[in-house]
């Protein structure tokens, strides 16, 4: 795999749907739905019509996925809070996975 090459790893998005959404802490009332594995920026070989690697996900419920894709935020906070936490979640997710051994 080239260096350029998005990571795609079933396990891993099984792996982090597995997770609460990563939003519950602070906006626990307003989650609800399915989890999903969203896909966050254009980081680890996303470009043009291309999705980003499975490693920049976060698990977010339907509520916020929703709310995220038509405001880019998730309210209280403003895009740029919301960047910075979903980038903790990212490693944290990444962090967990390895630690149980999950193989990418």
């Amino acid at each position: 795999m080239s260096l350029e090459s998005p990571v795609r790893s079933r396990p891993y998005l099984k792996h982090v749907r597995e997770q609460g959404c990563c939003c519950r802490s602070w906006a626990g009332d307003r989650c609800d739905g399915k989890m999903h594995a969203h896909h966050h920026g254009r980081r680890g070989g996303g470009g043009m019509s291309l999705k980003t690697s499975d490693l920049h996900t976060v698990p977010l419920c339907t509520a916020h996925h929703t709310e995220f894709h038509k405001t880019g935020a998730i309210a209280p906070f403003d895009s740029d809070a919301t960047e910075l936490h979903f980038a903790q979640v990212m490693v944290d997710c990444l962090g967990a996975a390895l630690s149980l051994g999950l193989k990418l």
